[in-house]
């Protein structure tokens, strides 16, 4: 708190008596000032020497390049004078800033009044920010590019009519006219219905114009917009080599990262973006990425995989125009690469029209006719480039935009706006989890698709939303965070981060954990479900089926609340193992932090002995099932694991007869 204070008043001179009342409010301790001055001495040892006694109080002296806040205005203020004269450089700038963001501004002293002003003010400075950085984006032509984020953010913040006015013009240039009327149409009446009030004379000006087809709001192309050619890799069944193979696998991937660099440096390409099991390149023409595909393809071919025989890597060439933006590279040609490069088959090369007629020397190309992919406006004619070693033909492009287990699900793929679906990583009673790529990101996630029958159930519908707003809120290094999430009539699903070590339940079944990484283990596991409990927030399902894992072995709780009320309104019968059932579940009584505290005893003896607990009885002692472990551990165990009285059981339902539940149900494992 001491630090955040001085952050907040940074190079300004905060009185001792602030200070002290920022720390402890209207009741200081007797010893206030004594305590403050030991915490300005350890502050001192981590900032050498800072902060400085002044006056009457303390200053903390910082240099814009040293703290975020002051960068992010720094760049805020340069975008801004840049909007007019340059709006490419101004999006630049406002994007630069933008990415300093990580979540809430002092997150872990949120609600305390020393703060809570800054938070506000940082918060809709960053949206501000935010909006003229869209305006620079508009001003030099990227409104195809805008159209998914402007929706998402005018469902977001529905009275702020700056950005309603942007979607409206992005959908006018892009062609659609009627949709961008629509926008207006629904702002107003949730303006009227909500407020009572009618749009600003702006918007309502604005939609004069676009009734008019006013000739201004057109935009001419941008100037800063390059003709590229992109070249994107990626691994075939990567999540199949990752699980059996780890350890070759880590190496395997740095190394065919090495030879997919190496040759599109060779063809004067460079990589713009690491996807984990690819490449995303740019190259200055469709010549040059047919040169690098061809010798990325030779190269990993003639290389030894040694256990991974099986490893392959399809590629995808397109050519267009596109932008440029810290680093990055937008517009309709990658997103057609990115469509092409998830309908080639593993050791495939497929190119587009646009690539092909740029060629000056076409070389071997086969066109495989012209196939219509979700996500475009427009059908594509698809070729496939031959290597003179490559490997037979390939059977039938996928032109599915999601894998074909999706219909078993009865999810409609086309609402997962903005998310490339790959293969199938698990499933459960409720919904199946896929491997996916966000592409305006480049990142890699995974999606949980709830099943419509349950996703439209009311008690589901009412808890959803609140559900995944707290746990979005949980920002904590161990526990899984939650990127997105969505529900309409077709279902609901959660965008989460891709963990490639699977789960706690699977690392189970090779045997149980040596004592040392399975402390460091717990402490992460304990770590996280402290902070939820100091955030109000409780698990409900504490088991190793939800706990995931990266490649090192850390550990990350996943599936808060949500998954456990996926049961709840389906009603279903429990069928996990009772030993993690708490008692108060089996007395159909109201959860607490208890029940997290009991799981998580079941869980430290599985992770110990490599057993899962069964049955409502107490746990075996740990020293029958592991000789050799502290007693003390057993000890903790045992306070963990206190059980009521064992009263009969209902076969049918696993529940006791003395009193019926209440609608507290579980699946068997949720959703994996």
């Amino acid at each position: 708190m001491v630090l955040a204070v001085l952050l907040v008043n940074a190079n300004r001179v905060v009185p001792v008596p602030n200070l002290i009342d920022a720390v402890w409010g209207e009741d200081p301790p007797t010893a206030a000032r004594h305590t403050l001055q030991s915490y300005i001495s350890e502050l001192r040892k981590a900032l050498d020497g800072r902060p400085e006694r002044t006056g009457p109080g303390y200053l903390l002296r910082v240099a814009p390049e040293e703290f975020d806040v002051l960068r992010f205005e720094t760049l805020a203020a340069q975008g801004r004078r840049r909007i007019e004269g340059n709006p490419s450089a101004a999006a630049e700038a406002l994007s630069q800033a933008l990415a300093l963001w990580e979540g809430r501004p002092y997150d872990d002293l949120i609600g305390q009044p020393a703060v809570d002003v800054e938070v506000r003010r940082l918060e809709e400075m960053r949206l501000g920010v935010l909006e003229e950085r869209i305006e620079a984006d508009l001003g030099v032509g990227r409104h195809v590019e805008l159209i998914g984020e402007l929706e998402a953010l005018a469902r977001e913040h529905p009275f702020r009519e700056r950005l309603t006015g942007q979607l409206m013009q992005a959908l006018y240039r892009s062609g659609r006219q009627v949709d961008s009327l629509r926008v207006y149409t629904r702002t107003r009446e949730t303006l009227v219905e909500e407020l009572g009030i009618e749009p600003s004379p702006g918007l309502r000006a604005l939609e004069q114009r676009i009734l008019e087809q006013d000739p201004a709001l057109e935009v001419v192309a941008s100037p800063d917009a390059q003709v590229k050619a992109f070249l994107f890799t990626d691994l075939e069944a990567s999540t199949a080599l990752w699980e059996t193979h780890p350890a070759a696998m880590a190496e395997a991937v740095s190394r065919q990262e090495r030879i997919l660099t190496e040759t599109i440096e060779q063809a004067e390409g460079s990589v713009f973006k690491n996807t984990g099991d690819g490449v995303l390149a740019v190259l200055p023409t469709a010549d040059a990425a047919v040169v690098a595909a061809k010798r990325a393809d030779s190269a990993l071919r003639s290389e030894d995989w040694g256990l991974l025989e099986g490893m392959r890597v399809r590629m995808a060439i397109d050519l267009g125009e596109a932008h440029r933006r810290r680093g990055d590279w937008f517009g309709p040609p990658l997103n057609r690469c990115a469509r092409l490069l998830s309908a080639a088959h593993g050791g495939q090369i497929l190119i587009s029209e646009e690539a092909v007629d740029a060629l000056t020397r076409p070389g071997s190309v086969t066109d495989l006719g012209q196939h219509r992919f979700k996500g475009l406006g427009q059908p594509l004619r698809v070729f496939q480039l031959t290597t003179d070693d490559q490997a037979g033909r390939f059977p039938p492009i996928r032109l599915e935009a999601r894998p074909a287990d999706m219909a078993r699900v009865g999810f409609d793929c086309s609402s997962v706006r903005g998310y490339e679906l790959h293969e199938r990583i698990g499933e459960g009673d409720f919904g199946v989890v896929y491997r996916a790529y966000q592409s305006s990101v480049g990142r890699q996630v995974a999606i949980k698709v709830i099943r419509p029958e349950y996703a439209n159930r009311a008690s589901f519908i009412r808890q959803f939303e609140a559900e995944a707003q707290v746990i979005a809120q949980l920002g904590h290094p161990h526990i899984v965070s939650l990127y997105d999430y969505w529900r309409d009539p077709d279902g609901a699903y959660l965008v989460m981060p891709y963990l490639r070590g699977g789960s706690l339940a699977d690392a189970l079944t090779r045997g149980p954990w040596n004592v040392g990484p399975a402390l460091h283990l717990l402490e992460q596991i304990c770590s996280a479900l402290s902070f939820a409990h100091r955030q109000g927030v409780i698990h409900r399902d504490v088991k190793p089926g939800n706990v995931l894992l990266d490649e090192d072995g850390n550990a990350y709780v996943s599936d808060f609340g949500i998954s456990a009320h996926v049961s709840d309104a389906a009603g279903l019968p429990i069928t996990t193992s009772l030993a993690y059932l708490p008692p108060e579940e089996l007395r159909g009584e109201p959860l607490s932090a208890r029940s997290d505290i009991f799981g998580l005893g079941a869980l430290t003896f599985e992770l110990l002995t490599g057993i899962r607990p069964h049955g409502p009885g107490a746990l075996p002692p740990l020293s029958d099932a592991r000789p050799g472990l502290p007693a003390e551990v057993d000890k903790v165990l045992q306070i963990a694991n206190l059980r009521p009285a064992r009263q009969p059981l209902r076969a049918s339902r696993g529940l006791p007869e003395s009193r019926p539940p209440r609608h507290r149900h579980r699946c068997s494992g949720g959703l994996p």
